[in-house]
């Protein structure tokens, strides 16, 4: 893959901004922010340009390790709530939910062992045609973000050198060595055998859960692990577990699922049972429902993507798969004796003060109204006529509706954040691309006027997507404009460097109004054989953000066949009004008068 190249031209990204900040301003605002832009430019720019040219100028990918500690490390919020995402699953594969527990973790190591140990890691496709480096693939499991008072760290074990997955049932944290003696992976019905066990012990044995702490602000949950080993050494082995096992699994065995709703709202809050540090934690429920969350440090959906496919591949596809007739295939893996290590469970020992916070922390975490938050989620018959008028630019399409949609709920435009991917480039993550254009907001006044003509929206609505597809394509090739920006503002707080415009810039990044995303669950071949009609309403949903503000809307979506799509909401339930279901009211209605103008235009 080719190597990102550094951002020159200071003053074509600063245009750019300027064009894009215009759209939300008055005119007032915009020629404050005119002048802070020139002397920017004239001043503190130069400076700080010049060192991230210099110091970056020998970096394959300079941006990566600036994003990574300054945009994830360094951040000192619950990781919760800014870099903690969930593909949820409720499709029924199997009543016996310990059996796909355990067909996920051998499926899950059958992947890696594949496509990192003897495989060479070559660029997947997207559409067959974009190359994606899925360097980052290697470290989605196995990786555990460390706390620190500052700053966090990164560690990652290799799963093979490791071994060992976590395993929690009923408050107790169980060490499970998943290769037996000889050094070979344990069967599926060996998993399950060993995670039957452990359920078995742990209520015989129930044991003590720190996963609450994991849901504190970063600094203050580094201070309390040196408080919880301090006290007594012997806590640092479990603490070293934890660290070195290749994912945690949770089995709810308590936790009930009675609507859909109960699973995305777990996505997000994990009833404070997840261990938040780790780079995966499978959640599995009696109903055969089940949540797989990652930590997004480490790695971008596109990656978590690759191993969710590739997952499902093994458990249900391929020739050899796990499971069969909802149980573990027998046929392909039948039951064979395996010596292997006892499941051992992890031990705490912890001063009644400790004791006391936890169960205070735990009770934070279920009742914080930050985390309170209202989930709604719809499905939708893609718009067929639409889609063919914009050219096939659907992306473009669906993000001009949730523009709209928004302007009914709110009365304004505002300024939105929409990731694209930079893997393109070695080592690559993501850039915004800042998806509200002019001709959005042409589109949306025109459907807004009863008396504009269909032919104009029309011809609007095509513009709006085709200026959409060019933005989006541009910032692919690092056209963007916040990356650079945010690489700068670093610098600039490093050498404690005044300036009015780069701050202003650097305190938008993680709070835009309007949060979006489209969660790229069909990317692989593997997993358009496996999509369904009935399965696209179960399989989803993920890479939603966490809103950060009262007033933020955070918005997913994907395309789960052909003709279906679903569009996943989140805000914070402040007030008396359910936010979430109130845009998800206005989205549809759009959807539904787009429909209507091809409908009545092809009448006539």
């Amino acid at each position: 893959m080719p190597s990102l190249p550094q951002p020159r031209n200071l003053e074509s990204t600063v245009k750019k901004l300027l064009s894009s900040m215009k759209l939300t301003l008055t005119s007032d605002e915009y020629d404050a922010l005119c002048e802070e832009a020139s002397t920017f430019l004239n001043c503190e720019g130069k400076i700080l340009q010049e060192m991230l040219i210099s110091e970056t100028k020998n970096s394959r990918n300079w941006l990566t390790p600036i994003w990574t500690k300054y945009g994830y490390l360094a951040n000192r919020e619950p990781l919760s709530k800014t870099s903690y995402y969930g593909l949820m699953n409720d499709y029924k594969f199997s009543d016996d939910f310990l059996s796909i527990a355990a067909a996920r973790v051998y499926s899950m190591m059958k992947a890696h062992i594949e496509n990192v140990v003897v495989g060479d890691m070559e660029p997947t496709l997207i559409k067959d045609v974009i190359p994606v480096d899925c360097h980052s693939y290697r470290n989605v499991i196995g990786g555990y973000r460390e706390p620190g008072e500052c700053i966090d760290k990164m560690h990652w074990e290799s799963p093979i050198k490791s071994g060992f997955i976590i395993v929690r049932s009923n408050s107790s944290h169980y060490v499970l060595y998943i290769y037996d003696c000889d050094g070979n992976l344990l069967s599926p019905l060996a998993l399950r055998d060993a995670l039957e066990l452990i359920v078995e012990k742990s209520k015989e044995n129930p044991g003590i859960d720190l996963s609450a702490f994991t849901y504190l602000p970063r600094s203050e949950w580094a201070l309390r692990m040196n408080e919880i080993v301090n006290y007594d050494i012997r806590n640092k082995e479990s603490f070293d577990y934890i660290r070195r096992a290749i994912l945690v699994i949770n089995l709810e065995t308590e936790y009930r699922i009675s609507l859909r709703q109960d699973l995305l709202t777990y996505c997000r809050t994990g009833n404070g049972n997840q261990w938040c540090d780790k780079s995966i934690n499978g959640n599995f429920f009696p109903d055969g429902s089940n949540v797989v969350c990652y930590e997004h440090t480490s790695s971008d959906g596109a990656a978590n993507t690759f191993l969710y496919d590739n997952v499902h591949y093994f458990e249900n596809l391929a020739p050899d798969c796990v499971m069969k007739n909802g149980c573990i295939n027998e046929d392909r893996y039948p039951r064979f004796n395996q010596t292997c290590l006892e499941p051992k469970q992890l031990s705490w020992y912890l001063s009644d003060s400790i004791l006391n916070r936890l169960l205070e922390q735990r009770k934070a975490v279920i009742n914080d109204p930050t985390t309170d938050i209202l989930v709604s989620e719809s499905f939708f018959t893609k718009p067929r006529a639409a889609i063919k008028a914009v050219n096939g630019h659907l992306d473009g399409l669906i993000q001009t509706i949730v523009v709209w949609a928004y302007y009914r709920m709110t009365g304004k435009f505002d300024q939105m954040y929409q990731p694209t991917t930079l893997f393109t480039f070695h080592e690559g993550r993501t850039e915004n691309f800042r998806p509200l254009t002019q001709s959005k907001i042409d589109f949306v006044r025109m459907m807004c006027d009863p008396f504009c003509p269909n032919k104009m929206r029309i011809e609007a609505l095509r513009k709006a997507c085709q200026d959409h597809f060019y933005r989006n394509r541009n910032a692919m090739i690092f056209n963007g404009i916040d990356r650079h920006l945010f690489a700068l503002g670093v610098i600039a707080q490093r050498e404690k460097m005044s300036s009015p415009f780069i701050k202003r810039i650097f305190n938008q990044f993680l709070n835009f109004p309007l949060m979006t995303t489209a969660a790229p669950l069909t990317m692989t071949k593997r997993m358009k054989q496996f999509f369904k009609d009935e399965m696209a309403l179960k399989l989803g949903t993920g890479g939603v953000f966490h809103p950060t503000t009262d007033e933020m809307i955070c918005v997913s979506y994907f395309i789960c066949t052909p003709s279906l799509g679903s569009l996943y909401t989140m805000t914070r339930n402040i007030g008396e009004v359910n936010r979430s279901e109130e845009f998800q009211k206005h989205f549809k209605y759009c959807l539904q008068e787009i429909n209507n103008m091809f409908s009545d235009t092809a009448k006539l």
